[in-house]
């Protein structure tokens, strides 16, 4: 399952929530995560190492305990992010997942020093694969130059196609986590590319 849309979030909750973003890299650490892999190059399907897929990048994490962290998360980041939660929530009950609760929220930023190779994300308190969602809202203010690279990419789980998503501003996309997903690396000197990451379950 892969859903994308454009222009996601109203006008002024957009712009706080740049702002928001821009206020929190200030406080963003470097992660580093590498897995194994045996699988040959392909640029195309974002392998760009035939024996490692590479995530490095910055990001500002709110973890918590529980079922849905939606009230702790609402508590520790104010109301705007309620609103972006409760328009998220309800979009993946209008497509069908009536009791989804929310794992953890992330934002994260990408430059030139970004990588981001092809992987899947695992599954949330033992919930099937296809009750598992990631989503992501791009959250930087100026348009972004198709020449500057940074595309994230969704394949589906036959491998037969994939959802080419440019990170646009206010563009969203969710898709279930066992998708492969990639982004092609920045290849310009660009305006830092921010979006905030959200995942999902039901049981």
């Amino acid at each position: 399952m892969i859903f994308s849309e454009y222009d996601f979030l109203e006008k002024d909750l957009y712009e706080a929530m740049t702002k928001k973003c821009t206020y929190l890299y200030k406080l963003a650490k470097p992660e580093n995560h590498v897995m194994i892999t045996d699988h040959p190059i392909d640029h195309d399907r974002g392998i760009y190492e035939g024996t490692r897929s590479v995530q490095d990048c910055m990001r500002f994490r709110f973890w918590c305990n529980g079922d849905d962290v939606m009230k702790e998360t609402v508590d520790f980041f104010g109301p705007e992010i309620e609103k972006v939660l409760i328009q998220v929530k309800n979009y993946l009950i209008e497509k069908g997942w009536k009791n989804i609760k929310l794992s953890n929220i992330w934002f994260q930023y990408g430059d030139t020093e970004t990588h981001m190779h092809r992987h899947s994300d695992g599954t949330i308190h033992d919930a099937t694969d296809e009750n598992c969602f990631t989503s992501m809202i791009f959250s930087h203010s100026e348009e972004w130059d198709s020449d500057w690279g940074g595309e994230f990419k969704v394949e589906s789980m036959d491998g037969t196609e994939t959802t080419i998503h440019n990170p646009d501003p206010n563009s969203f996309i969710v898709w279930n986590r066992h998708h492969p997903h990639w982004m092609t690396p920045i290849v310009k000197e660009c305006p830092l590319r921010m979006f905030i990451g959200m995942s999902w379950y039901e049981k």
